[in-house]
């Protein structure tokens, strides 16, 4: 389900960037790797300063704010989606909605999840048509978009464009 991010996911979440670490070779946390991470100071900043959407990236060129969830099961960290209110003019594959999941639980129907969650709070935010943009080799996250309504528009440059309305 989606969570507000919490500081009661510490173990969880750290050792999810851990994956990701292992897996792409960096973390899913900001530019933060798990070993920063494993400073409680700087884990309780970081989850304060997501939730409160006060990180730099959180600020769109309009200045809107990028709301972040956590999607958790069984009170273990599973993934994160955000939603960006608007697109920034000029950048070619940009779209509202990004998501991760944690490798180890990839392939179990998270991601497709995630998206059908937030997908209410999108709308709700005048957000329609939704764009979300994958590679055109990411399959996975075609089936996610695909399974959550999505429509193909093009394909520019390798970059999937979808479309979803309401």
């Amino acid at each position: 389900m989606l969570s507000v991010p919490s500081t009661l996911l510490r173990s969880s979440f750290i050792a999810a960037m851990c994956e990701f670490e292992e897996l792409v070779g960096t973390a899913d946390a900001n530019g933060l790797s798990a070993a920063d991470l494993s400073w409680p100071d700087r884990f309780e900043t970081y989850v304060r300063r997501l939730a409160e959407g006060s990180l730099p990236w959180q600020r769109t060129h309009a200045g809107a704010r990028v709301r972040c969830w956590w999607w958790v099961n069984d009170g273990e960290f599973i993934g994160r989606i955000s939603l960006r209110p608007d697109l920034t003019p000029g950048v070619p594959h940009a779209n509202h909605i990004g998501y991760a999941v944690r490798p180890s639980h990839r392939g179990r129907g998270h991601a497709s999840a995630m998206l059908a969650a937030v997908l209410p709070e999108a709308f709700r935010l005048g957000i329609d048509p939704v764009i979300l943009v994958c590679t055109e080799t990411n399959t996975a996250s075609r089936k996610v978009i695909g399974r959550n309504g999505g429509h193909l528009s093009v394909i520019v440059d390798g970059h999937c464009h979808y479309r979803i309305q309401r």
